[in-house]
């Protein structure tokens, strides 16, 4: 009985949140949908139906199927989670698969994203951050600059790709035609894919910015930890010293940029991540000050060395088991079980979603990305470890790996892994 009230308090808080909070109510505005919360035994069960930005629920079956479904082990268990203050409740219950999600993986994220903003509201915001510049909406991009807008920043956005520019505006951030519709923005964050494009959005915005005009430039693109450090001296040496920069690259996939949950690693100066740690913390769950300038890029790295090689190999091994008649599933529980465990295996529902998404992807080449900004960042951490005579073995038996094995080989893994698990 407490369940079923709950599910119905919770649709009249959401119905009114939905008119007093102007961030929840663009979130809401952003999907028409059903959806639906029920126990396995389907005794207690409530539809949610979102239509152009307004709110209706019941407990009788609507004419449309939902869009995702949510659907708790009993009626006690759901209700310790709704109610839990723990933020992990809801992602260890569906690890341990007291939680079961039927549908689009992607709007469950967005119940979520909608339930933080009815339990926080929107926070106050200094003026100099009110509106944030954003470079490069793409893969981790688009869901990074979501994840401002929820947290109560303008943010006017550029990409050279229309239609990777076109999805974040849809979501309610300024498109920008140029560099130029970002001179009165005093946070910048870049978020391209190399060092070169870093530099021709640092040095364009030179172009078209007062030399004494004071900015706050966040790298959070992989790159170099050295070019970092030539960068910030190459602007000294052209009296752009009022130019702050950070590094803060992020860690995650995807489904963690929609989330806000990235971890990010900062570096630069203390006085300078300190002012603008409010806008990094609506991007991650994690945030880690690293040190000086480049130290950021530095851990990345290193993160980078350890995730893509233990991804390559544990998707290998996946692949072989399936094939050997092994059930995946039961391969995460006996390695999560033991030594071999990694972030792969340890949130597997959630690597199965996210491989899911990427083989349906087409407009971000998800499918594409080791090819490119995976090898790229081996590339970079084996010639950044080079500079100093450091020899990297592992790394470049990686690169290797990859440079070995097709876009369609690397597919076909992943297609075998799901098809063996379903």
């Amino acid at each position: 009985m407490k369940f079923r009230f709950l599910l119905w308090l919770l649709a009249k808080k959401l119905i009114s949140t939905g008119r007093k909070n102007a961030s929840f109510q663009k979130e809401l505005s952003r999907r028409d949908l059903i959806f639906q919360l029920k126990t396995i035994d389907g005794r207690h069960s409530r539809y949610f139906i979102v239509n152009r930005g307004n709110l209706s629920t019941g407990t009788e079956k609507p004419d449309s199927k939902p869009n995702f479904t949510i659907i708790f082990r009993d009626p006690d268990y759901g209700f310790s989670v709704l109610t839990a203050k723990k933020k992990n409740a809801f992602v260890t219950g569906v690890l341990e698969e007291n939680i079961i999600i039927e549908g689009d993986f992607t709007l469950i994220i967005w119940f979520q994203n909608l339930i933080s903003l009815m339990k926080s509201g929107t926070a106050d915001i200094p003026d100099h951050m009110q509106r944030i510049g954003f470079v490069g909406t793409g893969l981790i991009g688009a869901p990074m600059v979501r994840s401002l807008l929820r947290g109560g920043f303008a943010v006017m956005a550029y990409d050279i790709n229309p239609e990777a520019l076109e999805r974040v505006v849809e979501d309610g951030a300024h498109g920008c035609s140029s560099l130029e519709d970002l001179a009165e923005v005093q946070v910048i964050i870049i978020m391209v894919n190399t060092m070169k494009q870093v530099e021709e959005v640092v040095f364009g915005l030179c172009e078209i910015l007062p030399e004494d005009s004071r900015k706050t430039v966040i790298i959070m693109s992989t790159v170099s930890p050295d070019a970092i450090v030539q960068l910030r001296a190459e602007l000294n040496k052209r009296g752009r010293k009022n130019m702050d920069i950070l590094d803060a690259p992020v860690s995650g996939a995807p489904l963690n940029a929609e989330a806000g949950k990235l971890s990010i690693m900062a570096g630069g100066e203390k006085g300078v991540y300190d002012g603008i740690k409010r806008v990094l913390e609506s991007m991650g769950e994690h945030i880690f000050y690293m040190g000086p300038l480049g130290s950021g890029a530095s851990m990345k790295l290193v993160n980078n060395i350890i995730g893509i090689s233990g991804m390559l190999n544990t998707i290998e091994a996946f692949a072989l088991g399936a094939q050997k008649g092994l059930d995946p599933d039961l391969i995460a529980r006996v390695v999560n079980a033991g030594a071999a465990k990694n972030f792969v295996t340890e949130q597997w529902v959630f690597t199965k979603m996210l491989i899911r998404l990427m083989l349906q992807d087409t407009l971000y080449n998800a499918r594409g990305a080791l090819f490119t900004t995976g090898v790229k960042d081996l590339e970079t951490a084996k010639e950044w470890a080079e500079k100093s005579n450091i020899q990297t073995p592992c790394v470049q038996s990686s690169i290797e790996q990859i440079h070995n094995m097709s876009e369609e080989e690397m597919v076909s893994l992943l297609e075998i892994i799901l098809k063996r698990e379903s």
